[in-house]
C-alpha cells in the first residue's frame, strides 16, 4: 500500500528551530527525523511513499540522500500543497492526483503501527487510536472498545483509507478542516473502523518535545 506523509507544515510552535529546516527534516542522531520514520515504515512493509510538501519543500526532498540503503527497494514521490490549506487540504489535493487506497501519517510524529494493526487487505477504512498519550493535547475520539465500553482515545495521525467520500472530504477541506474532522465524520457514519492500541507516539512538534527527544533519543 502507498503511504502519504504530511511534510508541509510551517512549524510555528518550534520558532527559530525550524525557521530554515522543516520539522520532518530536523536532525536526530545525525539523521533527519523523516528518514528515521521512513526506515521504520519500511520495516512495517511500506514501499511506496508520497511526501506532501509545502514549506521549504526543497529541503524535504533531500531526505533521499539519507535513505541510500533502501534506494533500490522504495519509491519516493513528492506532491506539493495546492490551493487548499491545512492537513485535509493537502490530503484532498493528493487524493485527486493518485486516488485510493493509501495510508497517511504525520511527518513530525514517529508512530508506526505493528504489522498486526495494518490490515492491508481490509475493505474498510481504519483509524489507529492510542490510549497512551495526553488526551488534552491531541484530537480525541470517543469510541467503543471490543468489550463494548466507551473509551476516549487520542489520534495517532495514522489512517488507512481504502475508499474516500470525495464530496465530504472536499467540503471539509474547503472550510480548512484537519484530517481528523473527516475521520471523525467517517467513524460516526460507520465508514471507518477505530482500532485501539497502547503504543505511544513520539511527537517533535513543540520546543519542549524537540529538546526532550534530542536528549532521550527516539528509541525503538
Amino acid at each position: 500500500m502507498r503511504i502519504l506523509i504530511l511534510c508541509g507544515g510551517v512549524a510555528s510552535r518550534l520558532g527559530d528551530i525550524a525557521s530554515q529546516c522543516p520539522k520532518p527534516m530536523l536532525p536526530f542522531d545525525g539523521k533527519p527525523f523523516l528518514s528515521i520514520l521512513i526506515s521504520r515504515l519500511f520495516e512495517a512493509g511500506f514501499r511506496e511513499y508520497y511526501l506532501l510538501t509545502g514549506h521549504l519543500a526543497g529541503v524535504v526532498e533531500e531526505v533521499e540522500s539519507h535513505l541510500k540503503d533502501y534506494s533500490h527497494e522504495i519509491d519516493i514521490k513528492y506532491i506539493k500543497d495546492g490551493q487548499l490549506k491545512g492537513t485535509l487540504g493537502a490530503l484532498y489535493s493528493a487524493y485527486l492526483q493518485i486516488g485510493s487506497p493509501f495510508a497517511v501519517c504525520n511527518g513530525d510524529t514517529l508512530f508506526v503501527p505493528e504489522r498486526a494493526l495494518v490490515e492491508l487487505q481490509s475493505s474498510i477504512n481504519s483509524a489507529i487510536l492510542t490510549t497512551s498519550v495526553d488526551r488534552d493535547r491531541y484530537t480525541v475520539f470517543e469510541v467503543m472498545d471490543e468489550m463494548g465500553s466507551n473509551r476516549k482515545c487520542a489520534s495517532t495521525g495514522f489512517y488507512l483509507f481504502h475508499t474516500i467520500n470525495e464530496r465530504k472530504m472536499m467540503e471539509l477541506a474547503i472550510s480548512g478542516q484537519k484530517i481528523e474532522s473527516y475521520v471523525e465524520w467517517e467513524i460516526e457514519n460507520g465508514l471507518c473502523r477505530p482500532r485501539l492500541t497502547d503504543q505511544p507516539i513520539i511527537d517533535i512538534g513543540t520546543v519542549e518535545d524537540y529538546h526532550f527527544y534530542q536528549t532521550k533519543g527516539l528509541g525503538r
